[in-house]
């Protein structure tokens, strides 16, 4: 099932357009792989479903494929990566970047608390602060000694 978007003309010479619409065939292929992953991907329950995210992203695909009309860059894509020794289908990580910051901005990702930080906090709320005295740190310890608190 494929639900790549409608591919814009590209402009060149005629023999750069047939080499260019076969990297571009090629990543576009790519891209859609990974849009029918996220579609498949089980849905956690406080985030939006697989179909949501891969709409968006190939809303994205469509707005990254109506810029890139000239099949000059799809074969300076082509170019690089062979020089580079790139194992990836030229032109998609473009593709694929322009997908990630569209699911990116449309579902930002959920703040996740840090672990320790509760502890962090509630240690440090019942830990009463000393006036410090010379060679020692807030906690009163001796800078000789180890303080839990300021070791962390």
């Amino acid at each position: 099932m494929t639900t790549t978007p409608e591919r814009p003309a590209l402009t060149g010479t005629p023999k750069q357009i047939v080499w260019a619409e076969a990297i571009r065939r090629k990543a576009i292929a790519q891209t859609d792989n990974l849009a029918t992953q996220i579609r498949n991907a089980p849905a956690k329950p406080e985030g939006p479903t697989g179909e949501q995210v891969a709409a968006v992203m190939t809303e994205a695909l469509a707005a990254k494929l109506a810029d890139l009309t000239t099949a000059r860059w799809w074969i300076d894509e082509a170019t690089n990566a062979r020089m580079l020794g790139a194992s990836a289908t030229p032109g998609a990580y473009a593709l694929t970047q322009a997908m990630r910051e569209a699911a990116l901005a449309a579902f930002p990702p959920a703040e996740q608390p840090s672990e320790a930080q509760p502890a962090t906090e509630a240690r440090t709320a019942s830990t009463p602060t000393v006036e410090p005295q010379p060679n020692t740190c807030r906690h009163g310890v001796s800078y000789a000694d180890l303080c839990d608190e300021c070791e962390a």
